[in-house]
């Protein structure tokens, strides 16, 4: 009738990328973690492992590159080049 269990706990987390221009979502939700029911201790490293891997699908450069290539950053490339 109500309350909280204290062994029957979701753990969730959610994350986007890249966080200056979204290109996509996840959301981590475990049922009844085992080691620990906090979302930044299990679900925040499942969220990462994932990131990792969709950047990677869908060809998102690293944000150095990407945003010299939008011109939001010092080109570092063409300042190695230039003697400087």
């Amino acid at each position: 009738p109500g309350g909280y269990e204290d062994v029957l706990t979701n753990a969730s987390f959610v994350g986007w990328g890249p966080s200056d221009d979204p290109k996509f979502m996840v959301y981590v939700w475990l049922q009844k973690p085992t080691v620990s029911p906090w979302g930044s201790v299990v679900a925040a490293p499942v969220f990462r492992q994932v990131a990792e891997r969709v950047v990677v699908h869908m060809n998102i450069p690293p944000d150095k590159i990407r945003l010299s290539l939008d011109g939001d950053a010092t080109d570092e490339i063409s300042l190695a080049g230039s003697g400087r």
